[in-house]
């Protein structure tokens, strides 16, 4: 069977999906192709050997009330036997937007509602669209890396060899993905007064670079916000001792790995 799973979104939304296709290949067996962003999900998905093929949608290239066709269209086109429409499946179901009348409801109400594991709902929306494939152990997310890209890394790091190495994920997609700067400068002060080990790597785009503003002048901060990509940022956090970021593509993909990981409640 040739299953299509549809994800458009941003970096953290492709990486919750890389578990169900895991599962699909490797213990259902299934041919497995995806539809996904040519941005975002190319740097998601690029290399994963669960993924038979990638197809790549052109941003706002389909008017959002005929994606659903669309999608149809894709399946059809590309011989498919089943899709898995995992678009918005998270926004809308557990990380409500201000705008979405539950937003207000009490907290009682919202952990009722929203209080999940966003890797079981990936899973529990494919079984509600036909795929009857239960629940797997594991449940961490996958992304493939290049020999060079891990020599990339290696040169990245060899400065800082016998140090504490931290992993600060500066900001996400959107505002609220943003720890407040005078608490990150506060706190940065405090641990490099106390400890004399410690490395920062910053991430982000290229607007969080003025984020890094405070730092610029201080050598234990490594500056990479636009500089890295988040392929390259994800693959830091198997390099260094902790991972610290809001809710945020890069604190998902550190998942692959098994660093600790601070997430940052904003």
């Amino acid at each position: 069977m040739r299953i299509l799973i549809v994800r458009l979104g941003a970096f953290g939304d492709c990486l919750i999906v890389t578990p169900l296709i895991r599962h699909l290949k490797e213990i259902q067996k299934f041919e497995v192709y995806v539809l996904t962003s040519e941005g975002q999900g190319k740097q998601i998905f690029e290399g994963n050997t669960c993924i038979d093929k990638i197809i790549y949608h052109v941003k706002d290239s389909i008017p959002n009330d005929k994606l659903s066709e669309y999608f149809e269209s894709v399946k059809d086109a590309y011989e498919c036997d089943k899709v898995i429409d995992l678009c918005e499946s998270i926004e809308c179901r557990l990380a409500l937007h201000p705008i979405d009348p539950r937003y207000k409801f009490t907290k009682p109400e919202l952990m009722e509602i929203c209080n999940k594991n966003y890797y079981e709902e990936t899973f529990k929306i494919a079984n509600e669209q036909g795929c009857n494939i239960g629940m797997p152990n594991r449940r961490n997310p996958d992304m493939l890396f290049s020999e060079e890209e891990y020599d990339f890394m290696n040169r990245e790091m060899k400065h800082s060899i016998g140090k504490f190495k931290i992993l600060w994920g500066l900001s996400g997609s959107s505002r609220q993905k943003t720890y407040p700067t005078d608490h990150m400068i506060k706190f940065f002060d405090l641990l490099c007064r106390k400890y004399s080990d410690i490395e920062v790597f910053t991430v982000g785009d290229e607007i969080c670079q003025l984020l890094e503003i405070p730092f610029e002048e201080d050598k234990r901060f490594h500056r990479r916000a636009g500089v890295w990509n988040m392929r390259q940022s994800i693959l830091a956090s198997k390099f260094v001792d902790v991972v610290i970021s809001p809710d945020t593509g890069l604190l998902h993909g550190s998942g692959c790995f098994s660093t600790p990981k601070i997430g940052l409640l904003t």
